[in-house]
């Protein structure tokens, strides 16, 4: 994501009868949208979780570019287009700051009434919120691991400078 800002935090909306939800206003700047710019809504590319990500129009060119260089051509590359790809929609702000979140991609990822709303450093996650209490119920991280590679991390950043 490079040149725009960072996404951290988590809030929960309750998604409306029309299937708007208000936008946390905290992440506009982050975003960096030009006048009449929509957001893009993928699906997840967890096998494990199901759950949406938004991107900006930059972050999603770029999210192209990184595929278009990991899969040049082949079957691999045409599955991830019709999954991933053929499946996104540009969704747009409301005048009061919704988004409606497409009905196929609401469905994937199990959104009825509650969702959360996730930081995710360079891109947003959105959850069903049931599932996402089950996830952090059940998925506890591995903090051996991640000191290691933190600290594997800081001692690299430590020798480049």
């Amino acid at each position: 994501m490079s040149g725009q800002g960072r996404f951290q935090g988590r809030i929960s909306y309750k998604v409306d009868v029309k299937g708007r939800v208000p936008f946390p206003p905290h992440w506009f700047a982050p975003l960096d949208l030009r006048r009449d710019e929509k957001l893009i809504v993928a699906r997840s590319l967890s096998q494990e979780h199901r759950y949406l990500e938004i991107y900006s129009p930059r972050s999603w060119a770029e999210r192209l570019d990184l595929f278009d260089r990991a899969f040049p051509e082949g079957p691999l590359r045409e599955q991830v287009v019709r999954w991933y790809v053929a499946t996104a929609e540009e969704v747009e702000l409301d005048a009061q700051n919704r988004i409606r979140l497409p009905r196929h991609l609401a469905e994937f990822a199990a959104i009825d009434k509650d969702l959360v709303f996730l930081g995710c450093i360079d891109h947003i996650e959105v959850w069903a919120k049931e599932a996402l209490e089950r996830v952090e119920t059940n998925d506890a991280p591995d903090f051996v691991q991640i000191f290691n590679l933190l600290n594997k991390a800081k001692s690299k950043e430590g020798t480049e400078n």
